[in-house]
């Protein structure tokens, strides 16, 4: 079977994997603050296998596409939910989000040149065909790229939540991957992101 994948397929499922696993610590972390019960069964995903034996190889790109739009869905009803029954939880799911993204921090000695790179292979961005984000400078203090397309706010619109909590979110989990690098994330509007050297 996995004659018919390729490194993109493995690829992007790494990156569905980790948001599912950033889903299930948010859940995890939720019960154990007492703000629900059966969070993790509700919105976790435990799946865990390799992808060759659960992807449809005759629908390769239909079933990542399905996958990724299942765990955006969840990561959005799940931040929606436990927030509006508390708005003042926000802080502490921005520092899980941040502790989650610290724990899988880019190396310290990676080049400014390779962080977008190391980002790319972390966020969930859609397919690689969406072309969602778009190199705009780079030298040797700063690289900056742009959005050209939200494709993240519908998800939080469905679960009736506030699409700018997942862009608060992103960045606390960006801010996490570069913890143990010397750069640092500004975000001079939505949508724009810049890394630049401490």
């Amino acid at each position: 079977m996995s004659s018919f994948l390729g490194p993109i397929h493995f690829w992007l499922y790494n990156k569905i994997q980790l948001q599912e696993a950033l889903v299930t610590r948010l859940a995890t972390c939720a019960e154990e603050y007492g703000w629900g019960k059966k969070l993790v069964k509700q919105y976790g995903n435990p799946e865990s296998r390799p992808l060759e034996d659960l992807i449809d190889v005759n629908n390769i790109h239909g079933w990542l596409q399905s996958r990724i739009q299942d765990v955006e869905s969840r990561y959005a009803q799940l931040v929606t939910s436990l927030i509006k029954e508390d708005a003042t939880r926000m802080e502490s799911i921005r520092r899980i989000v941040y502790e989650f993204g610290a724990e899988h921090a880019i190396d310290a000695d990676t080049e400014l040149s390779m962080v977008i790179k190391k980002l790319e292979d972390s966020l969930l961005s859609g397919m690689p065909c969406d072309h969602v984000n778009v190199l705009k400078e780079e030298d040797e203090q700063h690289v900056s790229w742009e959005e050209v397309a939200d494709i993240h706010g519908d998800y939080w619109k469905a679960a009736d939540g506030d699409p700018a909590k997942y862009y608060d979110l992103k960045q606390e989990m960006i801010a996490g991957l570069l913890s143990e690098t010397p750069y640092k994330l500004v975000v001079p509007q939505m949508h724009q992101y810049k890394v630049q050297a401490i």
